[in-house]
This record gives structure tokens, sequence and C-alpha cells, in this order.
């Protein structure tokens, strides 16, 4: 068993946050040289809070403190290795940006 464990392709899985920061009308957005802009956020390390990881990313990115209000849905990026998908065999297309 433990053989087969060590020669088996799975998954990367990582959770995300991104948050909405406003304040007096204005929203902020995050520069991304890129995608361009987008709203501050990125992933949560290893046994982080969603909530503690989105002030994190949002500190990081702008020197902004903030305090969520609202959680509006948890989402998750999926990376696979080329030839498995959720079905074992399946083929994806190039994935060159992952290396």
């Amino acid at each position: 068993m433990d053989q087969w464990l060590e020669n088996k392709q799975f998954p990367y899985h990582f959770v995300s946050a991104c948050g909405l920061v406003r304040k007096d009308g204005l929203i902020l957005l995050i520069r991304n040289p890129i995608r361009g802009w987008e709203l501050p956020g990125g992933t949560a390390e290893q046994g982080e809070i969603i909530t503690e990881a989105l002030k994190r990313e949002v500190f990081e990115e702008s020197g902004i403190l903030c305090e969520p209000e609202h959680l509006t849905g948890i989402y998750q990026n999926l990376i696979v290795k080329d030839g498995y998908g959720l079905l074992e065999g399946m083929q994806y297309g190039s994935r060159s940006w992952m290396k």
C-alpha cells in the first residue's frame, strides 16, 4: 500500500481568500503586473483560518489593517498534475504555467 501511495499523483489543493475593502465610498484594488487590477487576496497558509488569511493578505498587499464583516462564499483552486483529473486518466490542457 505504501509503495502505491508513493507512486500515485494526487491533486494539489489550495484555499484562497479574497476581500472587498471599502472606505468612504472607495474600493481597494491591487495592481497585479500580470492580471491587472484586482481585489486583494491570496492563498491561506497551512492551518490558517480563512478570515485570518484574508486579513494577512490585505495587509501584505496594501499595508491596510481590516476586519472582515461578511463571508460571501468559500472557493477553492484545484490544480491537478497532467493526466490526473477528477477521473484518473482524464487529460487536461498544458499546465506549463504551473512549473
